[in-house]
Parts: structure tokens; sequence; C-alpha cells
């Protein structure tokens, strides 16, 4: 009760700063879009379902029901998930924006609430350390709690991992898992489809490794090297057959995509005073390779203090700082190595870490504004405050 609590305060500080500070943004676009579409339905109910079901509509179609684009928020079809799961719950809320925005708010919170009972099953010794990193992390309950694509993906990206370690590790549930298994994937392949890229490599090595926990210590070492040699050959034969299900995962879309997005970010933001910069990226894997380290730096412990331009920026800068001391105290404490040996003993931890890096790749390489960038980077902040927590209180077990 005190996670949904402070997700709802977290909802209702958003609509806040985006009215009184910003005056604008885009959730208030998407819900201009669900008025517009309310009232086409009330006109016409039976085009209810072409409007909730299609992937997108077009602009013809939208003209044709009545619908004007000004903005054309609507034809993107990552915005048109957003708009029509906001359409389905204003029709319980009477079209309420702060209704709506509830809603989001506590179907988000479902997935991460998710993600906490799969660490409270794993590790159930440490359940109340991972509390703030999944439920208390500023950024994550203000970002991710109101009419926005980062609610979406925050909460299916926890349900997600909750359904599979139902389905494949505990063997519960088996329909109602497989069910949300499948529902996450399609709203998270709609709506930003790179959270599935950089989810898959991770998914792929808990999935492979998860036999270690069940051997002895010593045993572990031995195992542990032709586990990895397993994993890479089945995350090299898994993006071919993503290639082939999608067009939307081949290399080239994938590669494109970022730097559409990155050119997009940069010129519409950039007269904001809070964009970064990664130097002169080339869009080749060899070129992207070469700023992995630079991206995911930014996009963990970014902003620094020094580069705050205005005070949202400044509260992100505070939670960067403690996330860059904590990191930097906690292998201190546990030293690089053993915190090697602790990842690589524990599959999940070591999955956090994972997805959360290469989210943070992608996120960092593609975004060039801090202003985005503190939105987008929610998902990983908790997988990535899990990787640090548990190995530390692991390490505080054995040696108390």
């Amino acid at each position: 009760m005190l996670g949904l609590t402070v997700k709802f305060i977290g909802c209702f500080g958003f609509i806040a700063v985006y009215a009184l500070y910003y005056g604008y943004g885009d959730t208030f676009g998407y819900f201009e879009n669900v008025t517009k579409l309310r009232e086409v339905l009330i006109h016409s109910p039976s085009k209810i379902f072409k409007i909730l079901f299609s992937q997108n509509l077009s602009i013809k179609e939208q003209i044709s029901m009545g619908v004007m684009v000004p903005d054309h928020v609507m034809v993107n079809g990552a915005n048109y998930m957003v708009i029509r799961t906001a359409l389905f719950f204003g029709l319980f809320t009477f079209n309420s924006y702060i209704g709506i925005s509830l809603m989001f708010a506590f179907f988000s919170f479902i997935g991460i609430w998710g993600l906490y009972r799969v660490v409270a099953h794993i590790y159930p010794n440490h359940y109340k350390a991972v509390t703030i990193p999944i439920l208390y992390i500023p950024s994550v309950f203000f970002w991710g709690s109101s009419l926005m694509k980062d609610s979406i993906v925050i909460g299916f990206v926890g349900l997600l991992t909750y359904s599979i370690y139902m389905l494949f590790f505990k063997k519960k549930m088996i329909l109602l898992s497989t069910i949300m298994m499948l529902i996450s994937i399609f709203i998270l392949s709609n709506v930003k489809q790179y959270v599935i890229v950089a989810y898959v490599p991770a998914l792929i090595l808990w999935m492979s490794l998860g036999p270690l926990n069940k051997l002895p210590l010593k045993q572990r070492w031995v195992a542990a090297p032709f586990l990895l040699i397993l994993a890479a050959i089945i995350i090299g034969m898994a993006f071919p057959i993503l290639e082939k299900a999608s067009k939307q995962y081949t290399l080239e879309q994938v590669l494109e995509t970022a730097e559409t997005t990155a050119e997009y970010i940069h010129r519409t933001t950039r007269e904001g005073g809070s964009s970064y910069s990664l130097g002169n990226v080339s869009y080749t894997p060899i070129g992207m390779a070469k700023v992995f380290p630079r991206a995911v730096t930014v996009t963990l412990f970014q902003p620094f203090i020094f580069q705050v331009k205005n005070p949202v920026m400044l509260l992100s800068a505070i939670e960067s700082t403690i996330f860059l001391f904590g990191t930097i105290f906690i292998l201190f404490k546990i030293g690089i190595i053993r915190y090697i040996n602790y990842i690589m003993s524990q599959p999940f931890i070591l999955m956090c870490l994972v997805f959360s890096i290469f989210f943070a790749f992608a996120i960092g390489i593609s975004t060039y504004n801090f202003g985005a960038l503190v939105r987008y980077k929610i998902p990983c902040l908790p997988f990535y405050g899990i990787a640090l927590i548990i190995p530390y209180m692991l390490h505080k077990t054995l040696k108390g």
C-alpha cells in the first residue's frame, strides 16, 4: 500500500509539474486525441473495434472519422498504442485526465510489484533491501506514473519478468503467465522496440545460467563457461529469428531508428540548453561499440551537478550522483573481482545487470537531451539497483 501510495503521489506530482511548470507536454497531446476519439465513438459506436484493435490509424482514416490531426500525434504507431490504452481507461473514468493518469499509475505499479515479488521469491532474506530501487526511486515513481509511454514500458517490463519467472522457473500459473508474457511482448514491441532488443540477451543469459543455482559453489565455476558459450550461441541465433519475425528488429532497422530518434530529439530540444554530446557517432556496429561506455555512463550517472540548467534537472542530477557514488561504494566494499563472482553465480542478477546496461546504452545513444533522458531511462534503474544491492547484501551475509 505504501508503494502504491507513492506511485499515486508521483502521478499528482507529474500532473502538477506539467500543468504549472511546463504548461504543455505529450501527456496533454495524448489526452486531446483521446477526447477526439471518444467523440467519434459517441456518434459512431460501431467504430469502437476499429479504433481499439487496429494497429494504427492513418491520417486519411482519422480525417474520415472527423478527428483533427494538427500535430499528427496519432500517426506514430507507438503513440497510438498509448492513446487507445488511455481511451479504454477513459471508458471507466468518464474521460477524466486525472482518472486516466491514475489508471496508468495503477497498472504500471502492477508490473513493478511483479518485479518486486520475483526478487522476494529468489532472495527472501534480502527483499527489504531492494524496496528503494524497485519502489521508491523518485524519477521512477514520478515519470512512470501518468499518461505517458514510460508508464507503460516500466509496467510491462516488470510484468514480463514476473510472467517469465512464474512460467519457466516456478512452473506455476502456466496459462495466465503465458498470456501475461505474450501481452507484455506485444505491448513493448509496439511502444518501444529497443526494450525487447535489450531484454532478449539478458533473458537468454538468465534462462541459460539458471541451472547454476542448483549446483554447489565449486561446480558453478566449472559449468559456468560452458553455459556462457551456450548462451552466446542462443543469443546469436535469437536475433536472426527476430529479424525474420519482424522487420523492425533487423540490425539495419535498429541502427536507422537509433539515428533517426537521436537526430529528431537533438533537433527539437537543443534550444532548452540540456543537450549532451557523445562526439561524432557513426551509426554502424563498430561506431556504436566505440561509444558504448560513454552512452551507458551518460544514462546511469548523468547529468552531473555542474550540468544543471533548471530545477527538474537538479533533481535528476542529485539522483544520478547517488547512483554514481553508490556504485563506487559497493564496488569498493566488495571488490571488483568479488562483485563479478557474485554476478556470475547469480543468473537473475546477471540478467538485471545485462538488461540495465544494454538498455542504458540504447537510451544514451539515441536521446542526446537530459530532459528526455530522465524519463526514458527509468525502466533500467530498478534493474541496475537490484544488480548493485543484492551482491552487497550477499557479501554482508557471508562476512557476517
